[in-house]
C-alpha cells in the first residue's frame, strides 16, 4: 500500500523497526448446487512500527491506527503529544475524511495474596454466592458498560498464571473506553474526546478498587 510506505518513510527516524501485516483474503459465492470458492490472495493490510528504545509501538492499518506505550510508562501529556504527532503523519499519508471511533485503553497488573477474597480489594468483579467459600484462585470477569449513548467501557479482570514458589496471584485490570461519532481528523474535537475518555477510564479504575486495593496497587507498582 502506498499510504503505508509513505507513513513508514515519514517515521523511520523515530520508529526504525517495522514489519508488515498481511491477511489472506478469498471469496465464496453461494448459489446453485455447490458454493464456489475463488482463489485468494495475500493482501497487505497494515504495518507495525517500533521505536528505537522498544517502548512505543504504532500499529497502522488502512482503517486506522493504534498507539501503545510499554514500560517504562510515560505521562499522559507526553503520550498524547506523541499520539498527535503520529496521527498527523498518518493523516498526511492516508488523508482520511472522518474518524468514527476513538478509544483509550489501559492495562494494569496487581499481585494479591493467593487465594484471595476479591471483595477485600475490588468493588467491581465477579459475585460469589454468600453460601460458598469466598476465596478464589482463578477467575475471568468482563463487563460492557454503556456510560452514555456514545461512550462505552469494556472492563475486564482476570488472573494470570502464578508461580508455584510465590504465594501471590497476578490480576490484570483492562479498561477500554471508546467513543463513537463523526469526528473531523484535523480539528481539536478528537483530542477533546480523548481527554474525556481518559477521565471516564480513571473513574472506572478508581471506583473498581476498595481503599485497601488501591493501597496495594500503589505498592506493587512503585
Amino acid at each position: 500500500m502506498e499510504g503505508l510506505a509513505r507513513l513508514a518513510k515519514q517515521l523511520e527516524a523515530t520508529y526504525p523497526t517495522s514489519r508488515r501485516q498481511q491477511e489472506w483474503i478469498s471469496h465464496i459465492e453461494l448459489g446453485g448446487s455447490q458454493p464456489t470458492v475463488n482463489s485468494g490472495a495475500m493482501v497487505e493490510t497494515g504495518l507495525v512500527m517500533t521505536s528505537g528504545d522498544g517502548a512505543q509501538v504504532l500499529q497502522a492499518r488502512i482503517d486506522g491506527i493504534r498507539f501503545s506505550r510499554l514500560k517504562p510508562y510515560a505521562t499522559w501529556g507526553s503520550f498524547r503529544a506523541e499520539a498527535e504527532r503520529l496521527w498527523s503523519a498518518y493523516s498526511s499519508a492516508f488523508e482520511p475524511e472522518t474518524v468514527d471511533r476513538i478509544a483509550v485503553r489501559y492495562i494494569n497488573r496487581v499481585e494479591l495474596p493467593s487465594p484471595v477474597d476479591l471483595k477485600t480489594y475490588f468493588r467491581t468483579g465477579p459475585e460469589i454466592a454468600a453460601s460458598l467459600p469466598q476465596l478464589v484462585s482463578q477467575f475471568f470477569f468482563r463487563a460492557v458498560i454503556p456510560i452514555t449513548p456514545a461512550i462505552t467501557v469494556v472492563l475486564t479482570q482476570m488472573t494470570e498464571p502464578a508461580s508455584p514458589a510465590v504465594n501471590l496471584l497476578p490480576i490484570v485490570i483492562d479498561i477500554d473506553a471508546s467513543m463513537v461519532g463523526v469526528f473531523s481528523p484535523s480539528k481539536d474535537e478528537m483530542w477533546k474526546a480523548s481527554e474525556q475518555l481518559r477521565e471516564v477510564k480513571n473513574n472506572c479504575f478508581f471506583e473498581s478498587f476498595t481503599e485497601k486495593g488501591l493501597e496495594l496497587f500503589a505498592e506493587s507498582n512503585q
